[in-house]
């Protein structure tokens, strides 16, 4: 009858656990990126969907926590850098001036400002535009028409109303309810991964 015994060595299975858990810690950061984008991706083409524009899409931002270093449970903080727009397009609501002012609606008769964003210009670029003050006439409708003089004829520039409703356009709460169900994917499959090739 034989008997055989190993004897480990305790410090080369803690060097192994070492290596593993450093692997592991990696890989869950690896899959934290990875899910940085896909949740960055999303947000972004929601806003785009939305014909809201690059402008607002790119206010979507995320990091991941720890900065440096790596962990085995790692956090991804994702936020709008314009939350109350973002906010605005996600329930119904009422856009207001601010201090009351009215909110002025351009026509298509309004130039658009020069450079990349090329919006249409606002009341106060139109007057400097042209060099001739706006003219308001009340609406049938309670709002105000701002008319400028061009050429002997009055041509319509903004529509000036108190608030205009929003109706929902982005569906952010229900993208984030759907990445929350990935994201401990993403981390499980990096983790997986790194111990793969560990």
């Amino acid at each position: 009858m034989f008997e055989y015994r190993a004897t480990l060595d305790p410090s080369v299975i803690e060097d192994i656990a070492r290596r593993k858990l450093a692997a592991a810690q990696a890989g869950a950061m690896v899959g934290a990126r990875k899910f940085r984008e896909r949740a960055v991706t999303a947000l972004r083409e929601d806003v785009r969907r939305a014909g809201l524009g690059d402008r607002l899409a790119n206010t979507w931002r995320a990091e991941v926590y720890p900065r440096n270093g790596a962990s085995l449970t790692p956090a991804v903080f994702v936020w709008s850098n314009a939350p109350e727009i973002i906010a605005g397009h996600s329930n119904d609501g009422m856009l207001r001036g601010r201090s009351g002012n009215w909110l002025a609606i351009p026509t298509d008769n309004v130039p658009r400002k020069a450079g990349r964003a090329q919006a249409p210009m606002t009341p106060a670029d139109v007057e400097a535009h042209f060099r001739t003050e706006l003219y308001t006439v009340p609406a049938r409708s309670g709002n105000l028409l701002a008319f400028i003089r061009i050429d002997g004829r009055a041509v319509p520039m903004f529509v000036l109303v108190r608030q205009v409703a929003l109706r929902p356009r982005l569906n952010w709460q229900r993208i984030g309810e759907d990445l929350a169900e990935v994201y401990a994917d993403d981390i499980g499959a990096g983790i997986a991964e790194a111990l793969g090739r560990a």
